[in-house]
């Protein structure tokens, strides 16, 4: 029996290899209090260096493949999860509002991705958005453990 699945070609021409679907974790969470700060944040930076790590192991795999200029996004990636303002205010919202890592994060990397993306007079800002998104993906995954 064979299926059929439609999709976007992603470049010109044919290619011959195993198809994959790609399927999106669930990435929903309860909102909840938490009765330790320190704890909570310690599940952000263990999730920021999961993430490091792995990007930096995809990047050095996708060396021979890429340009310089194309693992420049793993790049951008890393230094989005090292950014220490962002971290800051992921932690101040952990203090001051005892809420989950996951809630904090996501608050505030959707904080960042719409200013970004209301910089309409900066088109390269406008596409950081984006990036900022990925990552938030990915940091909230492991938060998730998924």
């Amino acid at each position: 029996m064979s299926q059929i699945i439609k999709g976007i070609a992603a470049s010109d021409g044919i290619g011959i290899a195993k198809a994959y679907t790609l399927t999106e974790p669930d990435l929903s969470f309860e909102k909840k209090q938490i009765d330790d700060p320190v704890a909570e944040y310690q599940r952000i930076e263990d999730a920021f260096n999961q993430s490091i790590s792995e990007l930096a192991a995809i990047k050095q795999n996708a060396k021979s493949r890429l340009s310089d200029e194309e693992l420049e996004v793993f790049d951008a990636h890393i230094a989005i999860l090292s950014d220490p303002e962002m971290k800051n205010q992921i932690k101040d919202e952990i203090e001051s509002q005892h809420v989950s890592a996951e809630e904090a994060m996501t608050d505030v990397t959707t904080n960042f991705a719409n200013v970004l993306a209301a910089m309409t007079d900066n088109k390269y800002m406008q596409e950081r958005a984006a990036d900022v998104k990925d990552v938030a993906k990915r940091a909230l995954s492991h938060l998730l453990g998924k």
